[in-house]
């Protein structure tokens, strides 16, 4: 009943126009079984350029949930036998420990860890795994063009996509903002076979994308006044060797984390034998 009591009358105080203006940051907003809330808390919640309004609102619905934590923690204290008791102490314990470890390590490794990773180191670690690297959905490089169709270069599109000499694909490059809706250009590129056709009247379709793939070169396709061109250059299909170009932000992550886990290897062993040498650590055997 103190409880309730006491967190109504902070409640109404809330109210008032003043109250900001003649709150203090140690003030006293709440108290429940001994804990006690002070303004100062909630006041780092609260976002810069709001009203006074939303502030007070924000503040009280703080206190509401500030208020219903600490009978919810009071009622679980009593209801909660010794060895339960034990066990969540235990693993909040556990959980500190890592915690602390990891901010510490985090810090370390930013201080002397190299995140470089070499065009050489990349090809080495894909030339030693590339078969662990399988195709999990179908891949290709294409050149993609949607074009409006009474554009007035619709007939050389149609010519130039197909890339049958070095002089197409300048002319597409040179025209794609001025004339094209939409364009994939760079047939180095590997894209997933779902990003091209989804961007086409195909997504409607239930094509299989292996026969797609393997049976065409160049797809032209006219729906209402949109023309689609695309040109296959390459594909990978599932169960294939993904090609490095594909994977190669994968593997960069790949060799950054066996980096940071030799060098945090090196460092706890470093850290332990420096503490055993002035005695902070005693190992019995």
């Amino acid at each position: 009943m103190r409880l309730f009591l006491l967190t109504c009358i902070v409640l109404a105080s809330l109210n008032s126009c003043t109250f900001f203006s003649s709150t203090s940051d140690d003030q006293i907003l709440a108290t429940a079984f001994g804990e006690e809330l002070h303004y100062n808390e909630v006041a780092s919640r609260i976002p810069k350029m709001v009203s006074e309004e939303d502030s007070l609102n924000i503040v009280n619905a703080y206190i509401n949930q500030w208020t219903e934590q600490q009978v919810l923690l009071n009622k679980a204290a009593y209801n909660i036998d010794d060895s339960l008791m034990d066990e969540i102490n235990s693993k909040l314990e556990d959980y500190k420990n890592s915690l602390l470890i990891f901010e510490y390590e985090k810090r370390l490794l930013l201080a002397q860890m190299d995140t470089s990773v070499s065009e050489k180191e990349i090809q080495e670690y894909y030339k030693e795994h590339s078969h662990n690297f399988k195709i999990q959905e179908p891949i290709g490089r294409f050149l993609f063009i949607k074009v409006p169709k009474q554009s007035s270069v619709l007939k050389n599109i149609s010519k130039a996509y197909k890339l049958k000499d070095q002089s197409d694909s300048l002319y597409l490059n040179e025209i794609a903002s001025l004339e094209l809706e939409y364009s994939h250009l760079d047939t180095k590129q590997w894209l997933l076979v779902d990003q091209i056709i989804n961007q086409t009247p195909l997504k409607e379709k239930l094509i299989d994308k292996k026969t797609f793939l393997k049976q065409n070169k160049h797809v032209e396709i006219e729906e209402q006044n949109i023309a689609y061109f695309i040109k296959i250059v390459d594909y990978r299909l599932v169960g294939d060797e993904a090609p490095l170009e594909f994977i190669k932000e994968k593997i960069k992550m790949i060799i950054r984390n066996h980096k940071k886990t030799k060098i945090l290897r090196k460092i706890r062993s470093e850290l332990v034998k420096l503490a055993i040498r002035k005695n902070d650590v005693e190992i019995f055997q």
